[in-house]
């Protein structure tokens, strides 16, 4: 049974998406309310991201995505609307969601391009990804009746890759899912602050 808060959309795969992006604002708020600007800033070591640069490295790669998602779908052609079509992934859209989700079989870094901005306090990049987050709501809302599998999009790294709309959506969710895992274990280091 969907969850009643995704059935603004009709499409299964758009309400388990949808579901994953609301999972990801709630808990992005969670971390603004819970903790300190200190805590949010704090870091066990240089190389580690504190929590603010998870969610500012989700922050500039879903601002590399939105304007291309926006183009396929708003350049979808006619034969490609009012579409029930279920969505199944192709094979690039399933290489990126096994690199990008939660528990990766392996690690990589990110891509120079989507690296966070170094040493961020600044805790205004909470109302900013809550910002993203409702524009990527947005979008999958006016996807639904799409057909995921065939509107496409070229990947912000190059134009070469291209995913369908549907492995996109798929991937984004999945990858905040594990850049919020990365935040919320910072909170049970050892030397985590107190305040």
């Amino acid at each position: 049974m969907p969850d009643p808060s995704t059935l603004d959309v009709r499409h299964p795969h758009l309400q388990h998406c949808l579901a994953e992006v609301r999972d990801a604002l709630a808990r992005a708020r969670a971390l603004g309310a819970t903790y300190s600007p200190a805590q949010l800033a704090w870091k066990p070591e240089p190389s580690v991201w504190n929590m603010l640069e998870c969610l500012d490295h989700l922050i500039v790669l879903d601002g590399m995505y939105v304007p291309h998602i926006r183009a396929a779908i708003d350049g979808a052609p006619e034969a490609l609307r009012g579409s029930e079509a279920p969505f199944k992934p192709s094979l690039l859209g399933r290489l990126f969601y096994q690199m990008v989700k939660p528990d990766p079989a392996f690690r990589l870094k990110a891509p120079r391009p989507f690296a966070p901005r170094p040493a961020l306090t600044d805790t205004a990049v909470i109302d900013r990804f809550v910002a993203h987050q409702e524009t990527l709501m947005d979008l999958m809302r006016r996807a639904d009746g799409l057909d995921l599998r065939k509107v496409t999009l070229p990947s912000p790294l190059s134009s070469l890759l291209r995913f369908s709309l549907g492995d996109v959506f798929w991937f984004l969710p999945a990858h905040q899912q594990r850049h919020l895992r990365q935040a919320e274990r910072l909170a049970r280091h050892p030397n985590f602050p107190s305040a």
